[in-house]
Parts: C-alpha cells; sequence; structure tokens
C-alpha cells in the first residue's frame, strides 16, 4: 500500500479523536459526529480503494491535470486525447472518465460522454467524480425532457 493510504488512515485516527472531543465539550452533537466519521470514512474508503488499484493510479491524475489544461484552454480534442491516455494509465480511475466525459460533451458526442460519466461512477461510486458524473447526467436527462417537450408542443399546433 501506498504512502497516501497510510497518510489517509492517520488523519481518520485523529478525526475519530476531534469527534470525540468535540461530542464531550458539545461543540458537536451525536449524529452530527455520525455524519462526520461517515464522511471521514468515505474518504478512507477511496484512498484504500486507490492503494489497491490497478495501473498507475500517479500517472493517470498527472495526465488528467494536463487534459484540464487543455480542457480550460478550449482544446477539447488534445483533452480528450490526454484524458484516454489517463484511462489507459488506470482503468479505475474516475476523475478520468469523468473528464473525458466533459471532453466529449464539448464535442457535441453525448450519447459517448453519458457512456463515459456510468463508467466513471462504476470505477468509484462514493468518489467526488462520481458525483460530478452523476450532476451531469441528470443534466443532460433534464436537456433530453425539456427539448422533448418543446416538440411535443410544436407538434400539438
Amino acid at each position: 500500500m501506498g504512502k497516501g493510504f497510510f497518510s489517509s488512515a492517520k488523519s481518520y485516527a485523529k478525526n475519530i479523536g476531534k469527534h470525540v472531543g468535540w461530542l464531550i465539550v458539545r461543540r458537536e452533537g451525536p449524529r452530527q459526529a455520525m455524519r462526520g466519521l461517515a464522511q471521514d470514512s468515505k474518504k478512507l474508503g477511496r484512498s484504500l480503494k486507490r492503494a489497491t488499484t490497478t495501473g498507475d493510479h500517479d500517472e493517470a491524475i498527472r495526465l488528467v491535470r494536463k487534459g484540464r489544461e487543455l480542457y480550460n484552454g478550449g482544446l477539447f480534442e488534445d483533452a480528450e486525447r490526454v484524458f484516454r491516455d489517463a484511462v489507459r494509465a488506470d482503468k479505475h480511475c474516475a476523475l478520468a472518465y469523468t473528464y473525458l466525459g466533459h471532453a466529449l460533451y464539448k464535442q457535441e458526442r453525448v450519447k459517448a460522454a453519458v457512456t463515459l460519466w456510468n463508467k466513471a461512477i462504476d470505477a468509484a461510486p462514493g468518489s467526488d467524480a462520481a458525483e460530478k458524473a452523476r450532476r451531469k447526467i441528470a443534466m443532460v436527462d433534464g436537456q433530453k425532457r425539456t427539448i422533448k417537450k418543446w416538440v411535443e408542443e410544436r407538434l400539438e399546433k
């Protein structure tokens, strides 16, 4: 296991102590403490999953950063190529799938984008990347409903 997991485990242990202390001094209630511990547990779980993934996660993250620079510069096709390299480096990198979906969406390849956002969710369901993917899928579904409603209204006239 990598250094990242042990660092996360140390932070998790520290946060348990923090929440217990806050409970004692009544800075937070039991519900808040449990919610905080649940969030910390999810983070630790994601860290453990990253530590046990196959592929080169660090390389994938480096490529995702490079792809984001291209994406933010409006170079969506170049960003797509870099995000695809990130996916090849680590097949379990949800962030790479999410941003690859974004790049395809910007190129008006919506069906392929949704497929990749679903892969991001499958790769790491509890991750921030998966949550971003879920929001994008919901946005596309909303757009579809709006367009369908618009077409139906025009056909009724």
